[in-house]
């Protein structure tokens, strides 16, 4: 379990995500930071639900699967495509990159690089910069 006044550097976040989800889908293989958890780390709902809550434990952090994979509604979209009411829901996720494709969050997925982002955003004054 994290101390609440310990601090981690930005390769420490990586690491430590990393050995999270490894944990949580029993994957041995290199994970890419532009890998999806759901399409390419074959990820199922219940594994993100399994990953935040390990997350939460690890690092004293909300990591609730709701705040860090957007679900986008058919509201959010035109033609496939992210659209003013989309882009301003996403935007509500700081840690997702604005290049994250409307079919990635469509599934409900995200990069691990945008998992990595959101523990290091909710670490915040605990982060070493």
């Amino acid at each position: 379990m994290a101390v609440a006044s310990q601090t981690y550097t930005r390769d420490d976040i990586y690491s430590g995500v990393e050995e999270v989800v490894r944990d949580s889908l029993s994957f041995d293989g290199r994970i890419m930071p532009e890998f999806g958890l759901k399409s390419d780390l074959r990820a199922e709902d219940i594994d993100l639900l399994d990953i935040g809550d390990r997350l939460g434990k690890k690092y004293g952090i909300s990591a609730k699967k709701a705040d860090f994979v957007p679900q986008l509604q058919p509201e959010h979209l035109t033609g496939g495509r992210l659209n003013e009411n989309g882009l301003a829901y996403v935007a509500k996720f700081p840690h997702i990159k604005r290049d994250e494709s409307a079919d990635t969050l469509q599934q409900g997925d995200l990069t691990f690089e945008s998992l990595v982002s959101y523990v290091q955003a909710q670490l915040g004054e605990r982060l070493q910069r």
